[in-house]
């Protein structure tokens, strides 16, 4: 069920691209993409990788639930506030346009959708700690018809930014009301404690693993910022299309990733990690590797038959981004099995490289070559990040490099297997 639920959030993400191209101008389909990445970002900056922390003390440290419930609420009360005054500030003082909308109000907008995301994360760490699959991929699965319904309603109006805005934004708000209360029924009786110790000791963890996702979804979501301020809103809308295909190749990955790290924290011995997670890399580039290719071939005709006509300058910026996408795998599989080792610093090392060499790169192919600078950045950054984290991962599990890139026989056999035994 939980692959269903992630195919089906995948679709809905698509679906959503999809409407939004078609429905709304390139210049506001660049604001729109611009917006959330906003959201996202500012979500991972101040959740101080809270959910990880969350989902590592349930297994490893056998912390109290109810502790850890108390204490994540108490810190998403003083995030909001902390993220409300932050928000203020930089209106008052800048007096910035954001998503191109004169006035308060998509702040406000931007701060209540920042607060819903950062209680669907932190306590999400929660729900994947105590293994509760099925109601994450329920979820999943509601909050994806949510948001495509809200989305839907934009066909009613002519290109109506404001109104995409607070229509998601509103469904954000349902979703994670609704989120909150799937977890104390499932949980029952889920106590409020605060504890300042363990808080402290999830924040420490928590830093490190914080530290490695916001520089990780900088390489993958800062090239939408840097074509904002270099290129423009509507280079971010072709960009952002063209980012939807990689989605698909990411699917498998993401999808596996996502319940690698409850898995890994469970397991006693190192070896064993190490061991799960070479063989876990190797299936899952294969199967990533085939949907790229395939995605490679279909391109030309596929982007502007679904997005429009008005997309199909992004061709060879989707092509350079699915060629880039492989070498991102290893980055998702990998930070997953070095959070489960508490070795977040060498993700943290390997990103923080990327992240310098992505920034370079941009600075002197964005102004040129727009869209496609930017998918020939992200390219190049995808595969230095996949041979640090895998020298990193040689480093310390003993494992050759070749043993955890290359499918071998029962790779081959039990991919096979998988294939003719799933079931959506």
């Amino acid at each position: 069920m939980f692959l269903s639920s992630r195919a089906i959030s995948s679709l809905g993400i698509l679906l959503i691209g999809v409407l939004t191209a078609r429905f709304l101008s390139p210049e506001n389909r660049g604001h729109y993409a611009l917006f959330f990445t906003l959201v996202g970002l500012a979500t991972n900056t101040l959740s101080l990788g809270l959910a990880q922390a969350n989902t590592y003390f349930l297994n490893r440290e056998k912390q109290d639930i109810g502790t850890l419930f108390g204490n994540s609420a108490i810190f998403i009360v003083f995030l909001a506030l902390l993220n409300a005054c932050g928000l203020f500030f930089i209106h008052t003082i800048f007096d910035l346009n954001l998503a191109g909308i004169p006035g308060l109000l998509p702040w406000i907008i931007l701060w209540v959708a920042i607060v819903m995301m950062l209680v669907e994360t932190i306590l999400s760490g929660l729900v994947y700690g105590s293994h509760l699959y099925k109601v994450q991929s329920a979820s999943l699965i509601i909050q994806m018809l949510l948001l495509v319904a809200a989305t839907l309603f934009i066909l009613a109006f002519e290109d109506r930014m404001l109104l995409s805005l607070e229509l998601r934004v509103t469904s954000m708000m349902v979703f994670s009301a609704g989120y909150l209360f799937a977890l104390w029924w499932n949980i029952r009786p889920l106590t409020f404690r605060i504890s300042v110790k363990i808080f402290t000791k999830q924040a420490i963890f928590g830093s490190r693993t914080w530290l490695q996702n916001l520089i990780g979804l900088l390489n993958y979501r800062g090239y939408l910022l840097l074509l904002a301020v270099l290129s423009g809103p509507e280079t971010v809308a072709i960009f952002s299309i063209s980012l939807l295909l990689v989605e698909a190749v990411r699917f498998v990955p993401e999808t596996v990733a996502t319940i690698l790290l409850p898995k890994l924290v469970s397991l006693e011995q190192q070896s064993k990690s190490s061991e799960f997670t070479s063989r876990t890399l190797r299936i899952v580039l294969l199967m990533a590797t085939l949907v790229a290719a395939v995605l490679f071939a279909l391109t030309p005709w596929l982007l502007p038959f679904v997005f429009g006509q008005a997309y199909r300058e992004g061709i060879p910026v989707a092509r350079l981004l699915l060629i880039g996408s492989i070498g991102g795998v290893v980055y998702q599989v990998m930070t997953r099995y070095f959070t489960s080792e508490a070795k977040q610093v060498y993700s943290i090392i390997a990103s923080a490289t990327v992240l310098i060499i992505a920034g370079g790169l941009s600075l002197v192919l964005i102004p040129t070559y727009g869209a496609i600078g930017a998918a020939l950045t992200f390219a190049i950054s995808a595969y230095v990040s996949a041979a640090m984290m895998l020298f990193f991962f040689n480093k310390h599990s003993g494992i050759p490099i070749a043993n955890t890139v290359f499918a071998n026989k029962n790779d081959w056999i039990l991919f096979a297997g998988y294939i003719r035994k799933v079931k959506f």
